[in-house]
């Protein structure tokens, strides 16, 4: 199992944690996150730097390596986005629509769970190989 898998196999470890995590819980690791990424962007970046050689040493096109760089306007990006999602009302457990059927039985449709990680707050599009669901 590479390391994108480990992640993914760890994050859905954890799952069922986030998902009922009361509100304030999320904000903070959200906060935690975004101040992460600019304290430790300096690491961030030396560390993209060594994936972006590999890239050119493993003949990846141009456009799949401007994918993969980041810069310090994009890892700005990835924490501003955080932030936005701490000012948003959360989503868990409200309704998006519902129905009631002629049978009298009552239909809802609950507002799905976001996923949150590092990647998914990236304002780069996500290689083929993230958006792979991990069992």
């Amino acid at each position: 199992m590479n390391y994108a898998e480990t992640l993914g196999v760890k994050a859905k470890a954890v799952e069922s944690a986030i998902a009922t995590a009361a509100p304030q819980v999320k904000n903070n690791a959200l906060a935690a996150i975004a101040d992460a990424l600019l304290s430790r962007q300096e690491e961030i970046l030396a560390a993209n730097a060594k994936d972006l050689e590999a890239a050119v040493q493993n003949h990846m096109t141009a456009s799949l390596q401007d994918r993969l760089r980041l810069t310090p306007a994009r890892i700005s990006g990835m924490a501003d986005a955080a932030r936005q999602l701490i000012a948003a009302e959360d989503p868990i457990g409200s309704v998006d629509s519902g129905s009631v059927r002629p049978t009298v039985c009552k239909s809802s449709r609950p507002v799905c769970r976001w996923a949150l990680s590092a990647l998914s707050l990236s304002p780069v599009p996500m290689l083929p190989w993230m958006r792979r669901p991990f069992v």
